[in-house]
């Protein structure tokens, strides 16, 4: 009768600290949000449009002027090489705020950006509190995605996709729960929606190497076919809407440059141009990560490895795909490898 009480208590105990360990989880999660937009978008107010994102302004503009269009639009003719969602939100942030100036512009990245520091302070809580709050310390001191919050930038939006896609199915892992198939159906959705196919592949990429280093195969297959028919339905779509728009010489333009012309021979940058300028790009996260896996380079191969060892397994492969696999195409700018960076 006593061990039975006992065990009572011992159940009811567990479940109300695990009660409380999630409400400080989803605490910190939606702190780290709020912070980190004010932090992204403070001063935005009084700074100009410069550079690469004035392209993105002027998209916006076009739509802010003319009403919204399938593709965004320079002087009135649409753009093929981006889809027009990054636009739109840009749109709605300028309706949200009253007009369109760098905050209303900015705002829908600095929103991404947030959301990446949410998940990547998730992934590391799912080992410990600490090693959540540290991954969000060393992403806030990656100079390369700092900078890139406080701008507008596609890739950014991707990077959130991953980062919470690989949030999603490690969970369903490490706590043993069923996939959130729906969810990650969502995500794959939402990255080809602001990036077309490369939005959708990276993500996909990163899920992969998890599954194999896991060696969860039947997962594995389910999520490839998964990604095959959410890949196939997405570029369908954008082939059907990109016909409307243009008919078959604007669908050919938009398959070249969001897809052939990605992939095109010219090899400069040389191919290790990420690894090596990413030692200043992405300073200080990326000089430490190699410091770091150097010196565990012992531990990382061996068959009993500790779940820390493990954890660090499937975030080495996380980067390295990235990196490996946008080095492959002619385009090569750092800003195209920020979802590698809260791994």
């Amino acid at each position: 009768m006593d061990a039975g009480w006992l065990d009572i208590f011992i159940n009811k105990t567990f479940q109300e600290n695990r009660m409380l360990t999630n409400i400080f989880f989803r605490r910190d999660a939606v702190f780290i949000f709020i912070v980190s937009v004010i932090l992204f978008t403070l001063g935005l107010h009084h700074q100009e449009i410069i550079g690469f994102e004035s392209r993105f302004y002027l998209f916006a503009l076009e739509m802010w002027r003319s009403g919204i269009q399938w593709f965004p639009t320079t002087y009135h003719q649409p753009y093929p090489d981006y889809p027009v969602t990054s636009t739109l939100l840009i749109y709605l942030s300028a309706k949200l705020f009253g007009g369109l100036d760098k905050f209303a512009a900015v705002f829908p990245t600095s929103v991404a950006a947030a959301l990446t520091l949410s998940a990547t302070y998730c992934i590391g809580a799912l080992q410990s509190r600490r090693h959540g709050w540290y991954g969000v310390g060393f992403l806030l001191f990656t100079l390369a995605f700092v900078s890139q919050a406080r701008t507008i930038s596609l890739d950014m939006y991707v990077t959130a996709v991953t980062s919470w896609l690989f949030y999603f199915i490690f969970s369903a892992k490490q706590q043993v729960k069923k996939t959130p198939w729906v969810v990650i159906i969502l995500l794959l959705v939402a990255g080809f929606a602001v990036r077309g196919p490369i939005g959708l592949i990276i993500p996909v990429a990163v899920a992969n190497v998890f599954y194999l280093l896991e060696k969860d195969w039947k997962t594995w297959v389910y999520f490839n076919i998964l990604s095959v028919c959410v890949l196939l339905i997405c570029v369908a779509v954008l082939s059907v809407v990109a016909y409307h728009v243009g008919g078959v010489a604007f669908m050919q333009d938009v398959f070249r440059m969001q897809v052939a012309g990605r992939m095109a021979v010219n090899r400069t940058p040389p191919f290790y141009f990420y690894f090596a300028e990413s030692i200043g790009a992405c300073a200080i996260t990326y000089p430490l990560a190699i410091a770091v896996v150097v010196g565990l380079i012992s531990r990382l191969f061996k068959k009993n490895a500790s779940p820390e060892i493990k954890f660090l397994r499937v975030l080495i492969g996380w980067v390295l795909i990235i990196m490996l696999g946008l080095s492959i195409p002619a385009d090569k700018k750092i800003r195209y490898i920020l979802p590698a960076m809260p791994a």
